[in-house]
């Protein structure tokens, strides 16, 4: 599951521990709140962020961060090529938690390993208005 943590409450976090929910996905988009706030379109959202990440670990449910590499983000440093070798790496030596980046696994080398993209295979997409779909980005036009 993807979320931007905004109704990730402790309510919903139990329901969806209940429900056996094995992972989570929480967008953060900067480690500067005012930045991440700021590409969400709401002030305090990653502060919010941050609390529903501890409440829903708390439940015992594996949680992952959502980001991507923006044109700050690479301006500062975090390249590409770079983000692909480390999940190379990440993926090579079976390191737990994996690190996953479509980036790689989009890539050539990512297919040829085996991995390529989880759409349909170990993943799919539900919209908020219940459409299913292989991937977020394979969305059905409305």
């Amino acid at each position: 599951m993807f979320t931007n943590a905004l109704l990730l409450n402790d309510e919903n976090a139990e329901k969806l521990a209940e429900a056996g929910l094995y992972s989570i996905f929480v967008s953060i988009d900067s480690l500067l709140p005012e930045e991440h706030d700021s590409f969400r379109g709401m002030s305090g959202l990653f502060d919010i962020a941050v609390e529903e990440i501890k409440c829903i670990k708390e439940r015992g449910v594996l949680v992952g961060i959502s980001s991507y590499a923006s044109k700050t983000a690479t301006e500062r440093g975090m390249y590409i090529n770079e983000i692909m070798k480390y999940s190379e790496k990440i993926f090579n030596s079976s390191t737990i938690p994996p690190l996953s980046s479509q980036s790689w696994q989009n890539s050539v080398e990512g297919f040829l390993s085996g991995i390529g993209c989880l759409a349909a295979n170990i993943q799919y997409y539900v919209s908020a208005y219940g459409e299913v779909s292989p991937c977020g980005f394979a969305l059905p036009d409305r």
